[in-house]
């Protein structure tokens, strides 16, 4: 069985936007079983060349949870525009409580596919068999697709890199911190596939908050992970020469939070706009030698959901895009932030 051809992981690109545009893939997803499970097996060898940390250098959109939220995702495209003009660094929790998980994996994992050196997907705590069996994302796939694809995308998440040292100022991770890990170096010593049960301190990784009542760890009220104070949060980056940790896994009311407050050292990015009805603001971050600009996306009304307009990629060339209107959401977003700590 071959790979798919870059036209037609294009085609699958332009499906699922059509699909989304056209309001036709709450439901189902017109793309064959048979080339699902060979996007996914194909998604699985090139993130086999991924190292657990990833080190990266460059200009990189910082994206948080998206949790199946295919508009919020298409709205960060819009601003943005799509790899490779523009390089993201995304966080994990794609999959689970959002109508469109699986258009936003398939996505995603075709971009990966089609531009892997401008696009980067970390594990987050809801990619595995334990939580997307209990959360909507089984259920999702089940309904839109089979079993088989369902159990590939699985497959394909064991094989997820963990952290990011991001331009050797940045750590990003789906969590945070553990007591457990001294230095980057011990990442290293893991090797993919990472599969359920996770050891304690995979496990912290991906499901560990901060909190600004303790100095250093605690145990954690999600009875997995571990709480984390700014103390515990400032020696670890002083150990491994970073100034920041960026990371999701909480909604926060505005997109983005400043754990610590005034104290710097971390922050939570968190990118699904309007999460389960909550009506917050999602938002990104953009890391570039200025520093780091925060970028707010703000909740939709139902109007202006079905105004909005689907930008096709570049790269895709078509009667279907051609047709479509397509405008930017730029006046959508508000530029929020800078954090100090990184300019100049």
């Amino acid at each position: 069985m071959g790979d798919l051809t870059a036209a037609s992981l294009q085609k699958v690109v332009e499906e699922i936007l059509s699909g989304i545009a056209n309001r036709r893939n709450k439901y189902n997803l017109s793309i064959s079983e048979k080339q699902l499970i060979k996007l996914c097996n194909q998604f699985t060898n090139e993130c086999e060349k991924e190292s657990i940390l990833l080190k990266l250098n460059g200009t990189f959109t910082i994206v948080g949870d998206i949790h199946g939220n295919i508009e919020s995702l298409i709205r960060i495209f819009n601003q943005f525009d799509y790899p490779p003009h523009t390089s993201y660094l995304f966080l994990g929790d794609y999959v689970d409580r959002g109508e469109n998980s699986l258009e936003v994996i398939v996505l995603l994992f075709t971009l990966k596919l089609l531009y892997p050196n401008n696009i980067y997907l970390l594990r987050g705590n809801h990619e595995c068999e334990s939580m997307t069996s209990i959360n909507g994302f089984k259920k999702e796939c089940l309904k839109k697709s089979s079993l088989n694809v369902y159990q590939a995308i699985i497959k394909s998440f064991d094989f997820l890199s963990i952290a990011a040292n991001l331009n050797n100022k940045i750590f990003c991770v789906h969590g945070g911190i553990s007591p457990l890990l001294k230095t980057l170096n011990d990442l290293n010593t893991f090797k993919k596939p990472i599969c359920e049960p996770f050891n304690d301190l995979i496990n912290d990784l991906l499901w560990s908050d901060p909190n600004d009542e303790i100095d250093e760890f605690a145990e954690s009220y999600r009875t997995i992970g571990k709480l984390y104070g700014f103390k515990a949060t400032s020696d670890f980056l002083d150990n491994v020469g970073l100034i920041l940790l960026v990371r999701s896994h909480e909604m926060c009311d505005y997109g983005y939070d400043y754990p610590f407050a005034e104290k710097g050292k971390a922050l939570t990015i968190f990118s699904s706009v309007d999460y389960c009805g909550n009506e917050n603001s999602g938002s990104v971050a953009i890391s570039d030698d200025r520093g780091l600009q925060i970028v707010e996306l703000e909740p939709l009304s139902d109007e202006e959901k079905q105004k909005m307009r689907i930008l096709f990629p570049a790269f895709i060339i078509s009667t279907t895009s051609a047709k479509m209107p397509i405008e930017s959401l730029s006046d959508e977003f508000t530029d929020v932030t800078e954090i100090p700590a990184l300019v100049g």
